[in-house]
């Protein structure tokens, strides 16, 4: 995972994480960090879809790779 570098992707690093959390807690913390950045609306929705991205894309990596064993 690399260090984000801009408040955009240190947004979509922590709504990414809020994705794979374990607890409620968790997603809630990941939640606020996201939001303390100070993204506009559509900087948020934008870092929204790309987090849904990555995510759909890590599990299809996981899926693919657990297939071919």
């Amino acid at each position: 995972m690399n260090t984000p570098e801009t408040p955009y992707e240190a947004t979509v690093l922590a709504l990414s994480l809020a994705l794979t959390a374990q607890t409620e807690n968790q997603v809630d913390e990941c939640v606020k960090i996201a939001a303390s950045f100070g993204l506009s609306k559509d900087e948020m929705k934008r870092a929204k879809d790309e987090a849904y991205v990555e995510s759909i894309s890590a599990s299809l990596v996981e899926i693919r790779s657990k297939m071919n064993d």
